[in-house]
Order: structure tokens, then C-alpha cells, then sequence
């Protein structure tokens, strides 16, 4: 609303969420995606700083680390492209959601740019609804302009006041290794059990089925909640994500009774 208009460009890093694409058409910019992260474990940003500057987008959407993919960017990186979009007037918007259940969640984030932050991934609170964005003072003013009244509810901004004191920090501390340890172990089974995994820095990591919608239907009919990535323009994957143990080694199981007859 405060930076796009009809005819303006976005520029989006993909396979990625696709809500950056219809939020920006929805107020009348081109969505152009860059494929960025597919079969790399490090995204080539040669590609995205050449874009910026052909293109000159209003817009600039990462999504750090990528959803559903699982890649990061350098903090090198991620500071090259931020001036790269301050040198096009472009505003970089890194959507930082699943960061702080990463392996590079202490890493420095570039200061010119806006980065949202979803505390309902790190803290499973998905009911409440509840984030924030940080960013220079000039684009919060902008942003203020036109924010809804009442955006969040009392119960909503304790539990988020609450994730950013020292006890919020300390919980992340004790569960995040465990969370990324748990899911580097689900990745690895069912790699020898045969299944092509992309590898990342995030818990929950993308896997390759063949046809996603009808794994997804098979699990779903054995217990099991995956998640279909044709959404993200990755039909023959699914995203998968680690849970407790005996879960996951039911669904190891499952995965390769499946695969193997």
C-alpha cells in the first residue's frame, strides 16, 4: 500500500512462500520471480544483482532462510544486495520468519533493510497472529501511515513482549539445537532409505516424491501431515518437518514400505 502501484515492479527470489506475488498484484505491481535457491545449497546472488539493476524493482522480496527450501544467504550476500536496492531505489524486504529456528539465526541482518519477523514459528504460537517488522525509521513512518487500528490483541503483544526478554531468548537457546538436531536426523534416514532431500539450514527441509499431491493424499490416509509444495512451483515435492521420535521413525517407516514395496 505505502510503495506499490500499478505498472511498478516487484522482483521475488524463488521457489519461494507465494503470498509476496499476490499481495504486490493485489495492489497492481509485476511479480517477477528469479529462481534463486533450486538445487543450490547456497543461493548465486550474481543473477539477483543483475536483476536489480535491469529491472529496477520497487520492491525486493527474501525470504531468509528460504521457505520451503531451506536455504540462507550470506550475511556477505545479503549486505551486497542491500546496496545493490539502495544504489536502485529499491526497498530490500527480507521475511525473516524462520530464522530464529536456524542454523545461521545469529548472523547479521543488512540495517537498510525492512525485515518481518513472525514470532509464531519460533514459539508455536500461530493463534495469536502476532509479529512485527524492523527497519529504518523512514520506511516505519511510511509503513504507520497506513496500518490498521487495533492490530493486535493484549494477550497477543504480551506474548510477543515476553519472546523478546531474556526467558524467551533463554527457551530458543535450549530448543532450537535440538529442533535443528532432530531434523537433520529425520533428513538423514530417509536419505538411506533412498529419498533425495535438499539439504538447508532450517529444521524442515524439501523432498522429492514424484507427485506431491498424491503423496500428500497417502500420507494423510496413514496418519501423516505433509506439506504439498506445488504451491511454491515444486509439484513433484513435499515439505517435511521433524516431530517427536517415535513419529518420526513411523514415518521413516511408512516413507519406506512406500518406496520400496
Amino acid at each position: 500500500a505505502c510503495y506499490l502501484t500499478p505498472g511498478r515492479r516487484v522482483l521475488i527470489a524463488g521457489p519461494t512462500f507465494g503470498e509476496y506475488a499476490r499481495a504486490s498484484a493485489l495492489y497492481g505491481a509485476e511479480p517477477i520471480r528469479l529462481n534463486a535457491y533450486e538445487n543450490r545449497e547456497i543461493p548465486d546472488v550474481a543473477p539477483l544483482l543483475d536483476a536489480i539493476h535491469n529491472l529496477k524493482p520497487t520492491l525486493v522480496w527474501l525470504c531468509h532462510p528460504n521457505n520451503p527450501t531451506g536455504h540462507a544467504w550470506t550475511a556477505s550476500q545479503l549486505e551486497t544486495v542491500a546496496n545493490a536496492c539502495l544504489r536502485n531505489d529499491a526497498l530490500l524486504a527480507i521475511d525473516a520468519a524462520y530464522l530464529e529456528v536456524s542454523s545461521v539465526a545469529s548472523e547479521a541482518l543488512p540495517a537498510g533493510a525492512l525485515t518481518l519477523w513472525s514470532l509464531t514459528k519460533s514459539f508455536c504460537i500461530p493463534g495469536l497472529r502476532v509479529g512485527y517488522a524492523t527497519g529504518p525509521r523512514e520506511v516505519a513512518a511510511h509503513l504507520n501511515r497506513v496500518a490498521a487500528p487495533w492490530q493486535a490483541s493484549g494477550p497477543s503483544q504480551e506474548a510477543a513482549l515476553w519472546a523478546r526478554s531474556d526467558e524467551g531468548r533463554s527457551f530458543l537457546g535450549r530448543t532450537v539445537p535440538e529442533l535443528l538436531a532432530t531434523g537433520q536426523a529425520l533428513r538423514r534416514k530417509l536419505q538411506e532409505v533412498g529419498y533425495q532431500t535438499h539439504s538447508g539450514v532450517t529444521p524442515f527441509f524439501l523432498i522429492e516424491v514424484g507427485d506431491a499431491a498424491a503423496f500428500k493424499d497417502a500420507a494423510r490416509e496413514h496418519g501423516f501431515r505433509v506439506r504439498n509444495a506445488s504451491s511454491f512451483g515444486l509439484p513433484r515435492h513435499v515439505r517435511l518437518a521433524p516431530q517427536q521420535e517415535q513419529a518420526n521413525a513411523s514415518l521413516v517407516a511408512w516413507m519406506s514400505r512406500r518406496r520400496h514395496g
